[in-house]
């Protein structure tokens, strides 16, 4: 994977190792919420509605 090979390459600059890093977790949560059958905004509307939720009040979507 190319990330990985930034991660491990001689490019020490904190900020790209950073900027690689979250590539990383970019493409390891994307390939997750693939196999369940989600994806990004799908994965944030739960986040919202569960919290909305606790608050007593509901997501209304469209």
């Amino acid at each position: 994977m190319v990330v990985l090979d930034r991660l491990v390459g001689e490019d020490v600059d904190p900020l790209h190792q950073l900027h690689a890093y979250a590539e990383y977790i970019h493409h390891v949560y994307t390939a997750l919420l693939e196999g369940m059958g989600m994806d990004i905004h799908m994965l944030t509307q739960c986040a919202l509605r569960a919290q909305l939720g606790e608050m007593g009040m509901e997501f209304v979507y469209g």
